[in-house]
């Protein structure tokens, strides 16, 4: 069964509620081998009986991590639907449009990750409805970068994607590689909260490929063409980054 949730909505002052399709959803899911939820996970047309709705996705990778097990796999899809959405939803002509696609998805990929470990409820409205919070996101840090630069754009739809919709199936270039980072054990669940925050004390360039390489599960190769820098700059970002979070595990030892 479906853990309830406890993040208290402001408006209305009530606990936010899941979608009771969702919830079905989810219990079914829950009481599925890993297996064949990691083939669910990978299904992206909306008419499939597999396919599983961002909200469940979002659900499974919280309990995974929190039962101290790989959650990669829906992470890996949620991140894939979120790529594609930003694609669609902020218009190539925006100042720096790659590196804001980047950012809202740095944003969104760490979030997660931290809401899992803590086991906070911080992500309970993504598990209520995915697109309108997601969307939230993506406007409010649109308008941000927007300001920052003091240029006119294109805006984002400023309405909420209320909706599960086409907008969220894979993009042209795929689904991310496999082997996204995620806490192996519970050893790792101890100090993955203070690694998230070490994370964002680095360098902006090793912030990215840690992010796309370790939290999202982008190859080497595929990372290095996304910045325009040859396989052997991302490599070099990656060691110099796991040497300095090596010696934050060290310290937590």
């Amino acid at each position: 069964m479906a853990s309830p949730l406890t993040k208290v909505n402001s408006k209305t002052h009530k606990v936010y509620q899941r979608r009771p399709g969702i919830e079905t959803e989810i219990d079914r899911a829950v009481a599925q081998s890993d297996e064949y939820l990691a083939a669910r996970a990978q299904e992206h047309d909306t008419k499939s009986p597999d396919y599983l709705h961002s909200e469940t996705l979002v659900h499974l990778h919280r309990r995974a991590v929190r039962m101290g097990m790989p959650g990669d796999v829906f992470m890996i899809a949620l991140v894939s639907r979120c790529e594609a959405n930003l694609k669609g939803t902020i218009d190539n002509r925006t100042p720096q449009v790659e590196e804001l696609r980047e950012e809202i998805l740095s944003e969104f990929t760490v979030a997660l990750a931290e809401d899992a470990v803590q086991g906070g409820d911080d992500m309970d409205y993504f598990e209520c409805m995915f697109n309108s919070a997601f969307s939230t996101l993506r406007i409010d840090m649109y308008n941000h970068h927007v300001g920052l630069l003091n240029k006119t754009a294109t805006a984002p739809a400023d309405v909420e994607d209320t909706v599960e919709g086409d907008i969220f199936a894979p993009g042209s270039k795929g689904m991310p590689a496999k082997g996204t980072w995620t806490p192996p054990n519970m050893e790792d669940l101890v100090y993955l909260r203070e690694v998230l925050a070490f994370i964002k004390t680095m360098p902006r360039e090793e912030q990215e490929v840690l992010v796309l390489c370790r939290l999202q599960g982008w190859t080497q190769k595929r990372a290095a063409e996304h910045l325009g820098v040859d396989v052997r700059t991302i490599f070099n970002r990656l060691e110099r980054a796991d040497v300095k979070l090596a010696s934050v595990k060290e310290d937590a030892l």
